[in-house]
């Protein structure tokens, strides 16, 4: 079974990452951290299903 993404989702994605990448103090943006976190519980997700 494949998983694959759309470009259009890659875009949009990459897109909200870019915004508010870091605060004025250089930390991670809200909106960063909440596209980072996103991707992260997905691709955990991810491993743990195609995980022995």
């Amino acid at each position: 079974m494949s998983n694959t993404i759309g470009l259009s989702a890659i875009t949009r994605s990459r897109d909200s990452f870019n915004q508010k990448l870091t605060d004025e103090d250089g930390n991670i943006g809200i909106g960063s951290r909440k596209f980072l976190q996103g991707w992260m519980n997905a691709y955990l997700a991810w491993v743990k299903k195609h995980s022995a």
